[in-house]
């Protein structure tokens, strides 16, 4: 019996917790969370590299390095080569 007693107990401290933190934060905490995420930018980065060729006289093609980078809100996409400035190819839907 003692048991059941300490199992109602925690299961009504708890409800009474829940209903004071409901209270207490309401909903406009999560509202202001999610309102914040959305202006918040998320990027997805892809990087590339390209070896360099040759014909075993003279250098062909040289190595090439560089990343393409994605607003995953906007769809705006950027080109990133060598290390240089990011420059704007296009957006996609």
């Amino acid at each position: 019996m003692s048991r059941n007693k300490t199992a109602l107990g925690f299961a009504a401290g708890l409800l009474i917790g829940l209903s004071v933190a409901v209270a207490w934060f309401g909903a406009r905490g999560v509202i202001r969370a999610a309102q914040e995420v959305e202006r918040t930018p998320a990027y997805q980065i892809s990087a590339w590299a390209h070896p360099a060729a040759s014909n075993n006289v003279t250098v062909v093609d040289r190595a090439r390095h560089g990343a393409y980078v994605i607003d995953t809100r906007s769809g705006k996409v950027w080109l990133i080569e060598g290390g240089a400035e990011p420059r704007p190819i296009g957006q996609v839907k």
